[in-house]
Formats: structure tokens, C-alpha cells, sequence
């Protein structure tokens, strides 16, 4: 399948009437409904590292289940809402995000939630352990971890034609910061076993502007397609503060 590096100055580029954070949260909803609506026979992918740190919930959860308000709030962190599932997580500075936005027709394996993880999975888990030269495992129903130490967590939307799956890395993060502020979530996966994050949750130490090099290696995306309408794009992102910056969006559970 063809690929294409997404011009990832747009969400910060213009003034699109959202904060940074936010516009960097919005544009892959934008992509994944521009891709559904036209069905390009190609894939997009984004590598981006968030400006500074905020908390990031799964479009279902709920904030006081899953974070310190009080913490946040004292320190200026802001709390936003994706709009794809999975768990709540902090990105700052030295996380390395990505997102894959992909035709579901391109190949089988993305014609289910479960096989589409265990492909997207499958590839990163390849690529990080080529980046770190250590064994890097699936484990839950969506994490890569070293041993049983968690490194990255990742999630996904589907739309009628074609699927959204991002995920963050945790390249040089202090693991303080997100015992802080995150609540040890009510659900987790079996390995887990009730650790809190300090025990849970691993930094790999390493330059996130290094692994976003090896990441692009190795899925190798072109440059930005000429295909990809971003004066729309433009206008689809505005449109989405009133969403991303909505309080009843962000505190609606």
C-alpha cells in the first residue's frame, strides 16, 4: 500500500481557533473523514510530538475516573478528549505520537478491529524492536511493552471505508509526571496486575526525533501527496473547535 507523510504544520500553521494540542488531536479526525468521504487508493501516516504536556482521554472515558483534575489544573495541564477509544494518557514533549489513516480495502488485514490491531501491532512491534535492538512484545489488546513494562499504547476509529490507528511511545518522559496526573485506570488488562504507573509504565530514554527517523524508515511514506486537499483540510479543522474545545464534549462523562 502506498503511503504519504502527512504535512503535519498544518494543524499549528494557521489559526484554526484551537489550541495546538487540540489542532494536533483534531487533524486526525479530519484526515480519517476525508479519507472515508473520497477513498483514496492510498494511506497517510503522521509522526508528531505533542508541544506540551496534556492529558488525553479515550472518546468513552470518563475524567474522574481516569484523572487527577486538581493536579492538572494546578499545573495548567489541559484535558482533551480523541475521538478514538482506548485509555487515557498524557503526551508531552518527549513522547513520539504517530497515526496511520488507511483504505480498509487496501488489504485484509484491516477489515476487522481485531486483525487491524494485530497487523499495526505486528509492524511496530517489528520496528521498535530493530530501532532498540531489544525484544519488544503485544500484550492487553493494544500495548507494546518491554518485559512486562509498558512503552506505548495505542487505539483506533473506524469509519465505513477506512480506519484510524494512532498511538504514543514514551521516548523521554518522566513516569512521575503521569502517576500525577493519571488515576491508575478501573480497567486493566491482565498483565497489569494493579501495578500503578511507576511500576507499570517504562521510558525508553531515547530521542524522539531519532525514532521518528527509524519510524519513517521503516514504513517509508513519500513526501506530502498533492492529492490531499489541505485548504479543506483547513476548514474542516476550524469547524472542529467547537468540538475539541467544547467543555460538555471534554467533561461529557
Amino acid at each position: 500500500m502506498k503511503l504519504y507523510l502527512a504535512d503535519d504544520s498544518l494543524p499549528i500553521g494557521f489559526d484554526s481557533g484551537l489550541s495546538v494540542s487540540a489542532a494536533l488531536l483534531a487533524y486526525d479526525e479530519v484526515l480519517l473523514s476525508w479519507m472515508d468521504q473520497s477513498a483514496p487508493s492510498f494511506g497517510v501516516m503522521r509522526l508528531w510530538t505533542a508541544p506540551s504536556s496534556v492529558v488525553v482521554m479515550g472518546y468513552g472515558k470518563q475524567v474522574s475516573a481516569d484523572v487527577n483534575r486538581d493536579a492538572c489544573e494546578a499545573d495548567s495541564v489541559p484535558i482533551l478528549r480523541r475521538c478514538s477509544g482506548g485509555g487515557t494518557v498524557l503526551q508531552a514533549l518527549g513522547c513520539l505520537s504517530y497515526s496511520l489513516i488507511l483504505p480498509i480495502s487496501s488489504q485484509s488485514e484491516l477489515g476487522t478491529i481485531q486483525s487491524t490491531t494485530s497487523w499495526v501491532m505486528k509492524q511496530q512491534s517489528m520496528c521498535l524492536q530493530d530501532f532498540l535492538g531489544a525484544s519488544v512484545s503485544v500484550k492487553g489488546t493494544s500495548d507494546l511493552t518491554l518485559g512486562d513494562l509498558k512503552i506505548s499504547g495505542n487505539a483506533q476509529r473506524r469509519g465505513r471505508r477506512s480506519v484510524l490507528f494512532h498511538g504514543t511511545i514514551l521516548c523521554q518522559v518522566d513516569i512521575s509526571a503521569i502517576s500525577r496526573y493519571l488515576k491508575v485506570p478501573s480497567y486493566q488488562p491482565d498483565y497489569r496486575a494493579n501495578r500503578g504507573h511507576a511500576d507499570f509504565v517504562r521510558s525508553l530514554g531515547v530521542d524522539p526525533l531519532g525514532l521518528r527517523q527509524h519510524m519513517s524508515q521503516w514504513w517509508q511514506p513519500d513526501s506530502a501527496s498533492t492529492e490531499i486537499p489541505y485548504e479543506q483540510l483547513k476548514t474542516d479543522l476550524t469547524l472542529l473547535k467547537e468540538t475539541y474545545l467544547n467543555p460538555t464534549f471534554i467533561y461529557q462523562r
